[in-house]
């Protein structure tokens, strides 16, 4: 095989591989988000063997229709706001942190300034505290350049 049979074999590997990897990782995020939407479930305890992610039963409920979320017997109703996108966002797969970058694009769908980011979290924490969900405020933490909903009381 010649050289240049050779490189076109490993970069028509490595694509394949790469295509795969999309795939894969794309069914994951699919199948946490279906998941995380059917609250009602008996799923605590199921553990995720990869990233030890446990499904709590305690967590918000997001209402994407109605723009609120519900917590431990509160509702905030946040309208179909940033704040509103970026509770959802996080609370998709809680205990996790995400950069901003993760955040900006999810959320905002184009880059802005980290204090955006800073603004927005701080908008949504002051909403859930007037609706009496200090505790759930509280669990969104930041780390670095990253924030996360920290439900099961460590960092991840």
């Amino acid at each position: 095989m010649q050289q240049h049979e050779l490189v076109e074999t490993i970069l028509d590997s490595l694509a394949e591989l790469a295509a795969l990897h999309a795939a894969a990782a794309a069914a994951a995020e699919r199948a946490w988000s279906v998941l995380a939407e059917h609250d009602t479930l008996e799923m605590q305890g199921i553990v995720c063997a990869q990233c030890h992610h446990r499904l709590a039963m305690d967590r918000p409920r997001i209402d994407t229709a109605a723009f609120t979320v519900e917590w431990r017997g509160r509702r905030c109703d946040l309208g179909p706001s940033i704040p509103f996108k970026l509770l959802h966002r996080l609370s998709r797969r809680p205990d996790r942190f995400y950069p901003y970058d993760v955040l900006m694009t999810d959320v905002w769908e184009r880059r802005c300034s980290n204090t955006t980011v800073r603004s927005a979290i701080k908008r949504l924490r002051r909403a859930l505290c007037d609706a009496g969900m200090d505790d759930l405020a509280e669990a969104i933490k930041g780390r670095g350049e990253c924030y996360g909903l920290i439900l099961n009381g460590h960092d991840l």
